[in-house]
Formats: structure tokens, sequence, C-alpha cells
């Protein structure tokens, strides 16, 4: 009886991992030296006395690393950590379930600590200063919650829409400015080097000075460039690189299409981010955090008391569109 054989199964290309975006330590952490000089000497007084490391808030728009930077802290300690965004905490069960289950002098890490409700913050200023905190339940009946000792590391684009009360518990306040185009040269090319993918200085540069100061913005250009490198079958280069930026609406000056629209409808009348937003349709928040943090910074719109205008340098770019 003849035997059966079986089918040969087919050969898959294994497939090649994400680049590494992330850095592992406080040495691989470009850029915020002076920030990172601060965080150095907590943890060396937590590793030489017993310490904890403090309640710290970092502040920085979106983008700039704020909860990488977190996370590292809780590494470099060989702490465990609890991380959770501000909006994820709906009532006051959900608080409740959080704190409990911290670990003991561990850490819990909020991002976007000013999605979280006026009466959580309440309570969270409560356990951080006595690890413990009491509200009264639907039945009017006093409860007590008991948590474990920990430190909170708070991330916010939005400082001021913190209490005073709340903001007086941290310890350190930590503001990230904008990375210059070397930072976030070395960034795309420690990141480059790290996943085995060739890109010149030149290139890296390019990305860097079209990213508006900001390293998951550099980050998602450079991967944009890679796989437009990799669709056109060479490696990456400056040519490729303005092709590949131009391709997804990234003028020379960093700008992208929601930028060059908001400088559109802008001129020397004031106008309101609501009236932007209803001109433009884009959403007041993307607006406030991603597109007009950078056109402040180079000077091509200005706030005043009545709203945002272009600038002498906005109006000449204007000119050029």
């Amino acid at each position: 009886m003849r035997s059966l054989q079986e089918k040969p199964k087919p050969v898959l290309n294994p497939i090649k991992p994400q680049p590494v975006l992330k850095p592992k330590s406080l040495q691989e952490y470009v850029g915020c030296d002076n920030i990172k000089k601060i965080i150095n000497i907590a943890i060396s007084a937590v590793k030489n006395s017993g310490l904890m490391f403090g309640n710290t808030l970092l502040v920085a728009q979106r983008g700039m690393g704020k909860t990488t930077l977190a996370e590292i802290i809780c590494k470099e300690l060989n702490a465990q950590y609890r991380l959770v965004s501000g909006k994820a905490i709906r009532n006051v069960m959900d608080l409740n379930s959080l704190m409990t289950s911290l670990p003991v002098n561990g850490f819990l890490i909020i991002d976007e600590v000013h999605g979280l409700r006026q009466e959580f913050t309440d309570l969270l200023h409560q356990a951080m200063d006595n690890f413990s905190y009491t509200y009264a339940n639907v039945d009017h009946r006093i409860i007590t919650i008991q948590t474990p000792p920990f430190s909170l590391i708070a991330a916010t684009t939005s400082e001021g829409k913190l209490s005073a009360p709340f903001l007086s518990r941290f310890r350190r306040r930590l503001y990230l400015e904008s990375y210059t185009p070397l930072n976030l040269q070395t960034i795309i090319m420690t990141c480059a080097k790290n996943s085995n993918i060739s890109i010149d200085s030149r290139s890296a540069y390019e990305i860097a000075i079209r990213s508006n100061g900001v390293p998951r913005l550099a980050l998602n250009n450079f991967l944009n460039v890679y796989e437009y490198s990799k669709s056109n079958g060479g490696k990456i280069n400056l040519e490729l690189t303005e092709e590949a930026l131009g391709l997804h609406g990234i003028d020379s000056y960093g700008l992208n299409q929601q930028q060059r629209q908001i400088i559109k409808i802008l001129d020397s009348t004031p106008l309101g981010v609501q009236n932007l937003e209803s001109r433009t349709g884009i959403s007041q928040e993307s607006i406030l955090n991603f597109y007009e943090p950078y056109l402040l910074q180079i000077g091509f719109i200005e706030r005043t008391s009545r709203g945002r205008v272009l600038t002498a340098a906005g109006k000449k770019y204007k000119a050029t569109m």
C-alpha cells in the first residue's frame, strides 16, 4: 500500500520585529539633562538611605517622553509599578481597586492626570499624605481605604487644570522642554542602530528638524521614512527622506497639513480657539496639544487676550503657501 506523504508546509518569511523605540535606562534617555540630574540624585538617595522616591509631577506637551521617563525611574530602582490613565478611573470603586492593589513601596504612574475627576484628586491627595483616604458612600456611611506606601509619578499636558491642594502634594514638578534637532537626531540614530536600520546622519537630522521638537513625532517620521525606503528598494538617504516626508505632507519647516490650515485661516484679526475649530474642523484639544505649540515656538503665531494672530514671520510663510 502506498504511504501517504504529508504536504510540505509553506515556508513563511519571518516577520521582522518592530524597531526599538523606547530607551531602557536613564543613560539611554536623550535630552532633559538637568531633569536627569535631579532624578539621578533622587534615585541615589533612595538606594543609599532607603527613603521613598517622593511624589513627582512631569509636565510637557504630548509625545515628549513623560510616561517613558516615569517607567525608567521605576526600572532604575527595580520597583514595581502600576500605570493607568487619569480618564480610566471612572468611579470610586475603580479608584479603590487601584489604590489597594498597589505594590508595597512601589509606584503609581498616572498618565494625563488632569483627566482625573476633581473628587478623585481630592481622595488621591489624602492618600499621598497618609496612605489612606476617607469618603462618604451613597448610604452616607464613612468609608476609609488604607493603601500600601507608594510614590506617585503623574504626567500632564495641562498643569493649570490641577487643583492647588493636589499640586502642593508633589515634591518635584519637572518641566520637559522641546528637544533640539541634535537631540532628536541622536534619538533617531540610536533607534536605527538598535534596530539594525541603516541611516546616515544628514537624513536623521532632516527628520529631526521637521519633527517640531517632539521625540514621538521624530520617531513616527523616522518609521514612515523607513517604510518608504523599503517600498522603494533603497536605503535611507537625504533625497529619499525628503520624498517620504513630503508624501506625508510635512514641509521643510516641519509643518503638516493641519498646521498650514491654521496659518491659512489666521491673519491680523485675532481668532479664539473655538473659532479656529469651527473654521478648520480641527478639534480644540488637537489645536492646543498638537498643532499650536510649535507654531508658537517658531514665532509664526502669537496668543493675545482676544485670540490667536499671525506674526510677521507667519505672514511671510503664508505668502509662500
